[in-house]
């Protein structure tokens, strides 16, 4: 028997079994984050916090760390391992510097870089809440409902929100406004003697004053305070009011006759007000109609009838009823308006 195989069958056979062997998959890195998001929650500046999170390298070759950068100019991160084999971990660390950073809230991002392919890991959002070194108490005024003439003060606490103390160097406002401060020193400081003098006030209560103008309808101001603090030393109040005239009612909005003969009055309207109201003038101008003016309660309700004089004309008329009233140092026009008819 010839035991010798064909070549032919020896290199089909080899083949076959090279096509039913699997190809492995190529080793490639794969970096996880133990969290995706480090919230620091209410951070006073004065310090530094930091939070530490783990970078694992879970797949099957060896990662290097190239570099690690922030979006934020007030966050740091570092990782304390520059390669990872498969398995290891390395433990990044991030930390907050808030001196120099102006704003009240931290929002950032992280991102780790590697050497591989896909060579940066998803995004690490960094949060943070500031606590403000001074607050400001309230921090808009609102005079609410102004009479035009009238003048008005409000006052605001500033006030130091942590161990430093705060000094007020100086308060820029708007012309509408007046603007006054003063130092106010803890009760155990006050008992102290004279050395209580020297002691950096608790808080500094800040006294507003405004005069509404006559011919306005709103105010829209503000002041600035400046203060020692590096972090964010200015500060910015909103001071709001909305100025009313003449506060009176007038009843009927319309006055409305028919077949009126001359020498006879026609029922008019009624005025009234709140306090110090004063029908200063009266005039129509419908010729020969002519408003009297009763006072019913004095500064305070008024009645206005038509009196029909010769003069009047005959037929169909229109017209207003044109009030000058004043409320204190406030003076402003009212009209109402006149239909009828006048009969021979």
């Amino acid at each position: 028997m010839n035991l010798r195989m064909p070549l032919t069958c020896l290199l089909l056979f080899s083949s076959f079994g090279c096509l039913g062997a699997e190809e492995e998959a190529p080793a490639r890195p794969v970096l996880e984050v133990s969290t995706y998001r480090v919230n620091f929650g209410k951070v006073s500046p004065e310090k530094s916090p930091e939070k530490i999170i783990t970078l694992t390298n879970t797949g099957t070759a060896g990662v290097g760390i190239t570099a690690v950068k922030s979006t934020c100019p007030c966050t740091s991160a570092k990782a304390d391992k520059q390669r990872l084999e498969p398995g290891e971990s390395a433990a990044l660390r991030i930390v907050l510097h808030l001196k120099d950073y102006r704003s009240d809230a931290v929002q950032g991002r992280v991102v780790v870089c590697t050497d591989a392919l896909d060579s940066c890991c998803a995004p690490i959002e960094v949060e943070g809440d500031i606590i403000p070194e001074y607050v400001l108490e309230p921090p808009q005024v609102d005079f609410g409902r102004v009479k035009r003439g009238e003048t008005v003060t409000a006052s605001c606490l500033l006030r130091r929100n942590g161990s430093r103390p705060v000094q007020l160097r100086a308060i820029k406002a708007s012309d509408e406004l007046q603007v006054s401060w003063a130092p106010i020193s803890s009760e155990a400081d006050a008992g102290e003697g004279a050395g209580a003098s020297q002691m950096p006030p608790d808080a500094y209560r800040i006294e507003i004053r405004y005069t509404a103008p006559l011919d306005a309808n709103t105010l829209n101001a503000r002041f600035e305070v400046e203060t020692d603090v590096e972090r964010k030393p200015r500060q910015t109040v909103v001071v709001k009011a909305r100025l009313v005239g003449v506060e009176c009612t007038v009843t009927p909005k319309v006055i409305v006759f028919d077949g009126a003969r001359r020498g006879e009055p026609v029922p008019g309207i009624e005025v009234t007000g709140e306090n110090d109201l004063e029908i200063v003038k009266a005039e129509c101008t419908i010729p020969g109609i002519d408003p009297v003016v009763t006072e019913l309660e004095p500064r305070k309700r008024f009645r206005i009838s038509l009196r029909v004089t010769e003069r009047a004309p005959l037929g169909d008329v229109t017209g207003k009823l044109r009030l000058r009233v004043r409320e204190g140092p406030v003076e402003e026009v009212r009209e109402v308006g006149i239909f009828g008819s006048i009969g021979s």
